[in-house]
């Protein structure tokens, strides 16, 4: 998207009373969108917004059940602010409340982050009567209170759709969605309590009946923990449960348990939903694999490895074959996150194609072979070469690297006579700066060259001088000396500091991290500047494969060592979303 598309702008040092137009642009998301009209767009830019919205998003218009009609209203991150426009209200009941009342919808939210740490209840509710919602390439977090869900949908809340939207750090469940119709899509869902995703009504009164003609796909399921219900009582986790109503569709999705011993459930279909069909889904690590209650479901092409019951079919009717169990699929690297098939797995061309997607979990088309193969993956037998002459296929940060430079976030270090990243080189602080900003405003993004730079040590004809400058005004680094003010270009970065500047990639560049109850690694010090660093970024999947495999054995981190470019990129990688 282009800044021509925007009709509307806001941001945090506007003026309400401004007339919203790029120069002169509003204070408030709320001033912007309430300005909106049909067909019209709010352009959001980076910042930290203290305001929540209860019904006062105005709606677009739209035809029936379909989008390709409708003119929606928009509120869409600035182009290169995705992901760094954070609404987090300082009290409330929700950060977002749709519902009741309203007739048309036809509402977009795209690249925002969704932030529910000072409010009482979900970070967002779509209640009755909420339709045709996009939220897409997004991020729903952190539930103030035990009980509190990422995002609540109501039974009558029908074509909702959640497409790349990362939901973490909830009390309770990830996504609790009613209603008919909607669509979860490319989602990962982790640390969260009791459910991934749930799909259920507790009371149906709708005649075409309730959570009927979901499809849940393509998404990531894991760090689903036990959660204590209000009547007392522990509820045991489970990836994704389809509950209620009939005709539900589950695919392409890889959910991983919390060992085959925590009573965790992979994939739940109960209480009502018939005709559900679940098929090319990755389930690891699970206690129960698929679980069938109810009638006419269809269970075909899926993996369940390591789980003390792959599959229990206790509806009538149950439909349950080429699915793969008790025996190793051989992916790539579970350990890591990677759920791909290796060459000799014995998941390759072993599906049918009868309710067999068009694509895998990646995109790719099916079959790439002589058949379908079992599981969220279609394997490749022609992997893309790569683009770095000294990164081969067979690096351990291939993939990462590969897909940074694919996306326009790195370059490499050298570009003659052929192009090399460099992968065990020491990031320098002035290369640092270069993620960071392209990691925050996109890949290929650049700064306008400066007129002057704040630091001693970085010359206006350097070319990092840009990059440096923009890391200052943006509050994301204070130099490494003063008087004078030096950046210190030269100097490597550790892999203590390292934590730092990707969590305030991910999270924004005000985070500041909680304090650990314990660490799982043994030399990082309580009382160290970069305890809680370390701690949170742990926590968040940023460091635990992100070093040469040969040191993954240990519980050490290494806070003063070099940061390797092949770590950052990892690191990196993992903090975009990038990463299996």
């Amino acid at each position: 998207m282009a800044s021509s598309d925007c009709t509307l702008y806001s941001t945090p040092t506007g003026n309400d009373a401004n007339d919203g137009s790029e120069a002169r642009p509003f204070q408030t998301i709320t001033r912007g969108a309430g300005s909106l009209g049909p067909g019209q767009t709010l352009c959001v830019k980076a910042g930290t917004y203290d305001e929540s919205f209860y019904n006062s998003i105005p709606s677009g218009t739209g035809n029936g059940a379909t989008w390709e009609s409708a003119m929606p209203v928009t509120i869409r991150a600035f182009p290169g602010d995705e992901r760094r426009v954070i609404i987090r209200p300082s009290s409330g009941p929700f950060v977002l409340y749709t519902g009741y009342y309203r007739v048309d919808m036809y509402i977009v939210i795209d690249g925002v982050v969704f932030d529910g740490s000072n409010v009482d209840y979900q970070v967002m509710k779509l209640d009755d009567r909420s339709h045709h919602i996009r939220i897409v390439n997004s991020e729903i977090r952190n539930t103030k209170n035990e009980g509190r869900v990422g995002v609540l949908t109501g039974d009558e809340a029908d074509y909702l759709e959640f497409v790349n939207v990362d939901v973490h750090d909830t009390s309770a469940y990830g996504f609790y969605l009613g209603g008919n119709h909607n669509l979860i899509a490319g989602a990962t869902i982790y640390n969260v309590g009791g459910y991934g995703i749930h799909a259920y009504a507790g009371a149906c009164d709708r005649p075409d009946g309730c959570v009927s003609f979901n499809t849940i796909r393509d998404s990531r399921v894991f760090n689903v923990r036990r959660y204590l219900h209000s009547s007392g009582s522990w509820k045991d986790p489970v990836g994704i449960g389809i509950y209620s109503g009939p005709g539900n569709e589950v695919y392409n999705n890889v959910v991983v348990g919390t060992g085959s011993d925590a009573n965790f459930w992979g994939i739940r279909v109960q209480y009502g939903a018939s005709e559900a069909r679940i098929h090319n889904n990755t389930l690891y690590d699970t206690d129960l694999g698929i679980y069938i209650g109810e009638p006419n479901a269809i269970v075909r092409n899926n993996i369940i490895h390591l789980s003390n019951t792959p599959v229990s079919d206790n509806g009538a009717g149950t439909i349950a074959d080429h699915n793969l169990t008790g025996i190793d699929p051989q992916f790539v690297d579970p350990a890591v996150g990677d759920f791909h098939l290796m060459s000799g797995s014995p998941a390759i061309d072993a599906g049918t194609s009868q309710d067999a997607p068009v694509a895998d979990f990646d995109g790719d088309p099916r079959p790439l072979g002589a058949g379908i193969d079992i599981g969220a993956d279609e394997y490749r037998s022609d992997p893309p070469s790569g683009s770095f002459a000294d990164v081969p296929a067979s690096h351990w940060a291939f993939g990462d690297i590969e897909k940074l430079y694919q996306g326009g976030f790195v370059a490499g270090c050298e570009l003659t006579p052929v192009r090399k990243y460099c992968p065990e080189g020491t990031l320098a602080r002035a290369e640092g700066a270069v993620f960071v900003e392209r990691g925050v405003h996109g890949g290929g993004y650049l700064p306008p060259q400066p007129p002057s730079t704040p630091f001693d040590d970085v010359p206006l004809l350097e070319w990092y001088a840009k990059w440096v400058k923009a890391l200052w005004e943006e509050g994301f680094t204070a130099g490494c000396a003063t008087s004078p003010l030096r950046f210190c270009p030269n100097q490597g970065h550790t892999r203590a500091e390292a934590t730092v500047f990707f969590l305030r990639m991910l999270r924004g560049v005000d985070y500041q991290p909680p304090e650990p109850g314990e660490l799982f690694y043994t030399d990082v010090a309580r009382g160290t500047w970069y305890f809680k660093w370390v701690g949170a970024a742990h926590a968040a999947g940023l460091t635990a494969s992100c070093e040469e495999p040969g040191q993954r054995q240990d519980q050490l981190f290494r806070p003063n060592d070099p940061l390797t470019r092949a770590e950052a990129a990892c690191m990196m990688a993992r903090a975009k979303g990038l990463s299996p």
